[in-house]
């Protein structure tokens, strides 16, 4: 936030229409993947798909849950974070 001299609430809109755009791109690829494999090559193409959602979802819980972001102390009961401004 400091580095781009925007508040929370800004930076918390970015971050979510980052997310938006990126999962939208990724279901763009698995679209074309899974379009242009055939026979063998789908098999692999649906393999490569799951891996990267594994890693995608694993480096997201990663982030979170090692406190990379936040500390647990700042995260409550119901998973949510009160933002200090």
């Amino acid at each position: 936030m400091l580095n781009e001299n925007i508040d929370c609430n800004q930076a918390m809109q970015i971050g979510f229409y980052l997310a938006q755009e990126t999962a939208r791109s990724f279901y763009e690829v698995v679209d074309n993947l899974q379009q242009t494999a055939k026979g063998r090559a789908q098999n692999v193409s649906n393999i490569f798909i799951e891996a990267c959602r594994n890693v995608a979802m694993g480096l997201t819980y990663w982030s979170y849950s090692g406190e990379r972001y936040f500390k647990n102390s700042e995260v409550n009961k119901e998973n949510m974070v009160r933002f200090r401004l």
